[in-house]
């Protein structure tokens, strides 16, 4: 099979729901105003009351109550307004998974701590854009879903092989399928037509020089991934942040990026500190269970 082929076998997963298309397509638009991309998301109440809580919430810290769609999204940009519609998108599409399987409320409390790793690593070098990093970062492990969905039982398997041999999975993947579940969540977010901004720097996570149009963000994403494997969830419960020396990652790329261990360590404190109030507005039920 193919990453193409898994995908072709689990219906409605090949297109986002309509609002997200909606929004996207205001948000690319250069026509569209901010109270029409307001208005498309007030109809969703389910994601309206995602976003405003977002917004209230201590990852913004804004210093009074934001009680409207359209003045968050004055307040937080269309591009973060993006990247809350794609994420919460994710999480509904994907809920259901069978516990046995996956420990979803572990996973997105990993994924949110990638995205927010990912997110500051941008930050230490750009001043803004930084929103598709941690989209990237949030989706990096979403073709891993896909997979227990499509061929739990593989899944489950390669998963306990990665584990009891200490053998990083996506080599366990491409030995046994011929491809990652990075290729095949890149091949998903490609379907939805999000741009190749974020769908290369995951289709190349684990091998980011393989990136062409994108090197320097598949450089972020390939740190924040060593970083979540590293750091979470021991972070959470050991309340410590692991050995930044260990870092299994080529001093090349931690130079291409302009990192050294201190700011490591102050992104891996960061991103522990707000990971949970992020969760919190996603998967409200994973938040409780940390």
């Amino acid at each position: 099979m193919t990453p193409a082929e898994i995908l072709d076998g689990i219906d409605r997963l090949g297109s986002l729901p309509e609002v997200v298309v909606r929004v996207n397509q205001l948000i690319d638009s250069p026509g569209a105003s901010l109270a029409e991309i307001g208005e498309v998301i007030a109809h969703d109440a389910d994601l309206s009351a995602r976003l405003l809580r977002l917004v209230n919430s201590a990852f913004y810290g804004f210093p009074a109550a934001i009680g409207t769609v359209s003045r968050a999204i004055g307040l937080i940009g269309t591009d973060e307004v993006r990247s809350l519609v794609v994420a919460s998108t994710a999480v509904s599409v994907f809920a259901g998974i069978d516990a046995r399987l996956v420990d979803m409320n572990a996973f997105w409390l990993r994924s949110v701590y990638c995205g927010l790793v990912a997110r500051k690593v941008a930050a230490s070098r750009f001043r803004r854009g930084t929103e598709t990093q941690f989209l990237a970062g949030l989706l990096h492990d979403i073709g891993r879903l896909v997979l227990f969905r499509r061929l739990p039982g593989r899944a489950a398997a390669m998963l306990a092989e990665a584990e009891a041999s200490g053998v990083p999975l996506h080599r366990i993947e491409r030995e046994a399928l011929g491809f990652t579940t990075a290729e095949v969540g890149a091949e998903l977010l490609e379907r939805w037509r999000l741009p190749r901004q974020l769908w290369e720097p995951i289709r190349c996570q684990h091998a980011p020089g393989a990136a062409h149009a994108h090197p320097w963000e598949a450089a972020a994403l390939h740190v924040a991934r060593a970083m979540t494997d590293r750091f979470e969830p021991e972070l959470k419960t050991a309340g410590r942040c692991g050995d930044l020396d260990a870092l299994p990652v080529a001093a090349e790329t931690l130079a291409m990026l302009g990192l050294g261990g201190a700011q490591l360590a102050a992104i891996a404190f960061e991103a522990n500190v707000e990971s949970l109030d992020v969760l919190g507005v996603l998967s409200p039920s994973a938040a409780t269970i940390f």
